[in-house]
């Protein structure tokens, strides 16, 4: 179910939330017109901006960690990709179910 999903996403995040001394983490972010929610990095340092896995600047502060943080930081990048993907799944099921229902309604 698509509140499965957004549940785990906020787990997921405080997960990266409470990594002592953290310089990025995981944020839920919700778009208001669409109701669409993701998993986004975003930079403590330069503002809080979001950043992808890919940017120069996570790149960078991913290879100053020890190796078991970045391969944990990896698996948690794996984890939200599955998530946003699930999550954009699931929101197309019940937007295309809302509209077979609403084209029923109107026909009959």
């Amino acid at each position: 179910m698509l509140v499965d999903v957004q549940v785990e996403m906020r787990m997921l995040a405080e997960e990266t939330k409470a990594v002592a001394g953290r310089v990025f983490f995981l944020e839920v972010h919700r778009r208001k017109q669409t109701g669409q929610t993701s998993l986004r990095w975003r930079l403590v340092p330069g503002g809080w901006r979001h950043v992808k896995w890919e940017d120069e600047a996570m790149q960078l502060a991913l290879s100053r960690l020890a190796l078991v943080w970045k391969d944990w930081y990896a698996e948690k990048n794996a984890m939200a990709l599955k998530l946003n993907r699930e999550e954009r799944e699931l929101r197309a099921v019940a937007r295309d179910d809302f509209s077979t229902r609403m084209t029923k309604a109107r026909h009959g």
